[in-house]
């Protein structure tokens, strides 16, 4: 079977586009248009989430490239649901997924984009998972300290589906 797929294949053009792409990838991060790495941070809920849940840590992982004026960004991440009150059985977490764009003043920087919020909880077996779409909007700095990579420290209001709001402090290492 692998055989007939790689002989219907023109390995010798195929090699080739794979190549290229390698090429242009491996250039364009080195030139630094391309950066990605990983997050850590604390969220706090605020409103009707703030009367439900604590604030808890934030683990995630973003890409960011580089346009002549602003930034694109992504990230995902992982937050832990902790309840206010102690209920046994309880589990659940938030999956935030973002994109947007970053416009820099020297090493400051106002972000902003859509996000999309995936919560499960688990209720002792009984399971709920929500997907909310909302956006996020904050402000950063990337400081100017010699080192391997790049130290993106940030504050945003997350708006998970428009009503409930957290608030993001992170601080990430770009590569």
């Amino acid at each position: 079977m692998v055989t007939l797929f790689l002989s219907t294949l023109n390995t010798k053009g195929f090699v080739m586009k794979a190549l290229i792409v390698v090429a242009v990838l491996t250039a364009v991060s080195f030139a630094g248009i391309v950066e990605y790495g990983p997050q850590v941070g604390y969220w706090a809920p605020t409103g009707d989430a703030g009367d439900a849940y604590s604030g808890n840590l934030y683990f995630g992982g973003q890409v960011i490239f580089h346009l002549p004026v602003i930034a694109a960004e992504g990230s995902v991440g992982y937050l832990s649901l902790k309840p206010d009150v102690e209920i046994a059985g309880f589990s659940g977490y938030i999956l935030p997924v973002t994109v947007g764009i970053r416009s820099y003043m020297g090493p400051l920087y106002a972000a902003g984009g859509l996000e999309m919020d995936v919560q499960k909880v688990d209720f002792g077996g009984e399971k709920d998972t929500e997907n909310d779409f909302g956006g996020y909007i904050g402000v950063g700095v990337v400081p100017a300290v010699p080192f391997a990579a790049d130290i993106d420290a940030s504050v945003r209001l997350h708006f998970v589906d428009f009503e409930d709001m957290w608030i993001g402090v992170t601080v990430g290492l770009n590569f």
